[in-house]
């Protein structure tokens, strides 16, 4: 399968993410980084409602838009994790068979869970003169867990397919989620310090 990374519609979707909230805190990345677990949280528990496949495919944007925020935050361009996910998609999909829904899902959660305890890590080590060597494994290996998520997202649309054809591809996935972000009101300031949990 051959794919064409459309960079400015991912460049696009870039700029819509990034202007719905503001986040104020240091800890702006690991807000992001537990917002990331709850939508893939939520798009689990949307599978369980009996194949609820409109509501995984919502879920499922909500989740992109955190990849893309979180990326952002790392210093990547969102084109950039799309173009390397749908690399490992094709690496994934010549070694093995297709995974279900479910179990996508299911390793989305871990991977968001990594991703989440990798970016406590990065914080707590950034105040660390002598752990730079580790911080920039770290920064490395945040680009390899959000790609992994991309990889895992196309599989899961690819999943949701097969169970409604009516269901869309993730850039149809990511076209729906700039529609909701669209039609929110205004940017949301998101202090998140100590005194604002």
């Amino acid at each position: 399968m051959t794919f064409i990374t459309r960079t400015s519609v991912y460049d696009d979707y870039a700029k819509l993410a990034s202007a719905g909230a503001d986040y104020q805190s240091p800890l702006a990345r690991a807000h992001l980084a537990l917002g990331l677990c709850g939508e893939t949280c939520d798009a689990l528990a949307r599978a369980w409602e009996r194949q609820n496949v409109g509501g995984v495919f919502s879920e499922l944007g909500d989740t992109q838009m955190y990849v893309c925020r979180l990326g952002l935050a790392f210093g990547f361009a969102f084109g950039e994790i799309v173009s390397a996910g749908k690399a490992v998609y094709g690496d994934v999909l010549k070694a093995s068979a297709p995974l279900a829904v479910g179990q996508c899902l299911r390793e989305m959660t871990k991977v968001a869970g990594a991703l989440a305890e990798r970016v406590r890590k990065y914080e707590h080590d950034l105040s660390h003169e002598a752990k730079r060597p580790v911080i920039e494994d770290a920064h490395e290996r945040v680009f390899v867990l959000l790609v992994r998520l991309v990889a895992l997202s196309i599989i899961l649309t690819d999943g949701l397919r097969r169970i409604d054809t009516s269901s869309g591809s993730f850039d149809d996935c990511l076209a729906q989620n700039a529609a909701k972000l669209r039609s929110r009101p205004k940017l949301v300031v998101i202090r998140g310090g100590v005194d604002h949990c």
